[in-house]
């Protein structure tokens, strides 16, 4: 027989002939096909269950090849899924712990001479509950509204949820109020939160299938905040000066500290610093004099933070002492209040001179004269703080700086006179110092409060006005750390202080989001809403932000959604039809997951160790590995799996290595046995060579349920081919160009990634790669679709 018709037909004529001659069987007897006992997996199966199938051949004639696939793709033997071979006609599947990614369709395939039979059992999986965590901020005011949200990820309906604190069921009441939203979610709010509320807070859900629990812990510090300091603008020489220092805010104990000028002030100095209650410290500087003049720092610190406020002492003194007094006028007495300092310059002529002892003498009649004013009393102005919000805890103290004790105090509201109560009340802190002191400021609470105090020789008063500004406060809020692809996620905006109504917005990156498709956005009781997100996907990642607004103004909070998924290996396949001496490549690429990955190979379920073995693998990007096995033979035939992982999970596909020997010897399901391969090998292996030269594609294909927005990749390897290799795209036809959002690079030099950053409407399409060499051509196309956009069947 002659070879005139071509290399090609040759080969495939010589190859038919040899075959027959070395690995022909005679076909002794009737045979007849497999038939496979049905099977079933239980109907409660639970994620974490532990499941085993049994396929068993009834019928049929030995021998039997039994293999198994998981919704159409073959199982490789892991540590968690694995088929065996007990008998020629019973093979097993076990998963030893159910997941996720384990529901679907499980076929079990048994082949003979005579033919094939197949069985097919879906896994189905009750799922039991599993909660988001949750947290309550780090810091939490006391007297203020707090809530946490306990929103199950997962789970059959319907859910139960129940709360405790401390092991102890939360019943709704004054203290606490409980709310079930949407069957996924329910939120737990605290009223008005004391010191008694620290403790540990346990959402549970339950359904029908089991339950999950969660718990946070409440822990309440406040950082001081101090009320601002007050000197009068000119204080008299030689008088005592008293400046309050009063926390009006913070978790205690509180530490006290007093510097001037930025110094410490310390022991024997002038000023006298002294804490009188655990939310009070003075300074007191006795006579005041021009070196007392600067700056004074009170600075209040707790283990949440500090707060200090500084205030200026300054000291104006006209007085002038000439050196050669020629007349002296003498002040027999002066009467009035209204002179308060002596200018000597009114007491001389042009150019007379007072001696400095003759000054002094007069300073000393005026002092003695003017001793009864002194005794007047004389009031620090008052002040409350800025920002006063509704339910908040205030003081004001009233300190009499001048006067002789003692003292008699009065305080008042817009002029009616205050009754001490449980709400509202004053006391003496020492005899010159009272404080007046409101519990939870409401709104009958705003107005004029005045301090009046009588002695003996007079009386003097002080007014602050009391004003509540209410503008919203969020509550910080966060996304979970690590969130699954493909789950719903939720986030509640709470406003623990605003006056009502509150009108709540969401955005995402800065565009505002409105519930429907994607999002639902729900309020609930007037001071919270809730964000949900569906079946998340990469393209949600982002900064999503609450704001709250009312008729006095707006708070916002910003929250980072960042998500992690499992990796996902698009299914490869090796080129068929291998030739000894040939070097054979398979891409295992991960097109869907979260970096980092580590990539592992297995033969035959075991890991293909990497040094001293003849197939090398290579991780070419971080998506990407690929397995290279050069000088191929009869050894290297096998099943090859590439199993993918990272933090969230792992995934693996497995794909035959293996050589067809013709149609008819094929379809009864023999493999050449390794020394008759190495024979055909041996004899096609130079015949073939020139053949060889031509690429060869690996099949493409797009990740499933691709969504708008989502970055998504397609990879196009040359599988076969002699380089160099030259890559085009297309979409639909029409050559694809580089550009910002849509692009094609060269990872090595028989592999191609086309990247979409963001998929549009008008991606979807057929896209099409075509690789030539100098010896021709080859191409390979795969759709890509978009979930929003499928069209429904009427």
């Amino acid at each position: 027989m002659g070879c005139r018709a071509g290399i090609s037909s040759c080969t495939r004529q010589l190859s038919v002939y040899l075959l027959i001659v070395l690995c022909a069987r005679t076909v002794a007897g009737n045979k007849s096909p497999p038939v496979i006992m049905p099977f079933s997996f239980a109907k409660d199966t639970s994620l974490g269950d532990r499941v085993l199938l049994s396929c068993v051949v009834t019928r049929g004639t030995a021998p039997f090849s039994i293999s198994w696939t998981h919704q159409g793709r073959p199982i490789a033997n892991t540590a968690n899924k694995h088929a065996t071979l007990l008998t020629g006609s019973i093979a097993t599947m076990t998963i030893e712990k159910v997941a996720a990614e384990d529901v679907g369709n499980y076929t079990c395939t048994a082949k003979n001479a005579a033919g094939s039979d197949s069985f097919t059992a879906a896994l189905t999986v009750e799922e039991k509950p599993k909660i988001q965590p949750f947290s309550f901020p780090k810091q939490h005011r006391l007297g203020k509204d707090i809530t946490v949200s306990c929103f199950a990820t997962e789970g059959q309906p319907p859910l139960s949820f129940a709360w405790s604190k401390d092991g102890g069921k939360i019943e709704n009441g004054k203290k606490f109020t409980t709310e079930h939203v949407a069957g996924k979610m329910s939120t737990l709010a605290i009223h008005k939160v004391t010191g008694a509320d620290v403790g540990n807070y346990t959402c549970t859900v339950s359904n029908n299938v089991g339950s999950d629990r969660f718990t946070a812990a409440l822990l309440v510090t406040e950082a001081p905040r101090l009320q601002p300091l007050y000197i009068a603008k000119d204080h008299p020489l030689l008088e005592t000066l008293v400046v309050s220092c009063i926390a009006i805010r913070g978790s205690r104990p509180l530490k006290f500290a007093w510097f001037k000028d930025g110094r410490p002030v310390a022991a024997g100095d002038r000023a006298v610093p002294q804490t009188l209650t655990e939310t009070l410290s003075t300074l007191t500087i006795p006579k005041v004099t021009a070196e007392d003049v600067g700056n004074y720092t009170c600075q209040a610190s707790n283990e949440a933070g500090s707060d200090s406020h500084t205030a200026e002492l300054l000291v104006t003194a006209h007085c002038t002492v000439p050196k050669q007094p020629r007349k002296l006028v003498p002040v027999s007495q002066m009467r009035g209040s209204s002179v308060h300092r002596l200018v000597t310059s009114s007491m001389t002529g042009a150019h007379n001179r007072i001696r400095p002892m003759a000054a002094f003498l007069v300073l000393g009649l005026l002092a003695g004269s003017h001793a009864s004013t002194q005794d007047h009393p004389r009031i620090q102005p008052l002040a409350f703080p800025p920002n006063v919000n509704l339910g908040e805890k205030v003081s004001v103290t009233c300190v009499v700086v001048t006067g002789r004790k003692p003292f008699d105090f009065v305080w008042r509201q817009d002029g009616k006179v205050l009754a001490n109560t449980k709400t509202k009340y004053s006391r003496v802190v020492v005899d010159n110092i009272v404080t007046m002191t409101i519990e939870r400021v409401t709104a009958e609470d705003v107005g004029n409060y005045t301090c009046t105090v009588t002695n003996d020789f007079g009386s003097d008063s002080a007014t602050a006005a009391l004003i509540v500004e209410e503008k919203p406060k969020i509550q910080p809020f966060f996304f979970p750390k690590q969130h699954r692809l493909g789950k719903d996620i939720t986030v509640s905006c709470f406003a623990t202080e605003g006056k009502q109504p509150l009108e709540f917005a969401w955005s995402k990156d800065g565009v505002r989001i409105d519930s429907g498709g994607k999002y639902t956005v729900e309020h609930v009781g007037g001071k919270m809403s809730s964000l949900f997100v569906h079946q998340v996907s990469a393209a949600d990642i982002g900064n999503y932000t609450c704001t709250a607004t009312n008729d006095e103004g707006s708070d916002w909070f910003t929250a980072v959604l960042l998500v992690t998924g499992a990796p996902r290996i698009h299914p490869f396949t090796f080129p068929k039809d291998h030739l000894p001496g040939q070097t054979v490549a398979v891409t295992c690429i991960v097109n869907r997951g979260t970096p980092p990955f580590s990539f592992s190979w297995l033969k035959d379920g075991r890991p293909l160790p990497t040094e001293g073995h003849k197939a090398v693998s290579r991780m070419i990007t971080e998506s990407v590995s690929v397995l290279t096995v050069p000088n191929v033979s009869a050894e290297d035939v096998g099943n090859y799996s590439c199993r993918a992982t990272n933090a969230v999970g792992s995934d693996s596909f497995a794909a035959e290595l293996w050589v067809t020997v013709s149609k008819n010897m094929a379809s009864s399901g023999h493999r050449i046995k390794a020394t008759a391969l190495a024979i055909i090998f041996g004899l096609f292996g130079a015949i073939h060579a020139a053949t060889q030269d031509q690429p060869r594609i690996q099949p493409l294909a797009f990740p499933p349920s691709v969504t708008l927005g989502e970055k998504v990749s397609v990879t196009c390897v040359a599988a076969l081919g002699r380089k160099p290799f030259h890559f085009v795209w297309k979409q639909d036809g029409k050559v694809l160009v580089n550009g910002e959002g849509k692009y094609s690079r060269s990872v090595v030099d028989n592999v191609v990634m086309m990247t979409i950053e963001r998929v549009a409407a008008e991606d979807v399409g057929n896209y099409t790669c075509t690789v030539t060499n100098d010896f021709g051509s080859d191409t390979a196309t795969a759709a890509l679709i978009v979930e929003e956009l499928r069209t429904t069947p009427e």
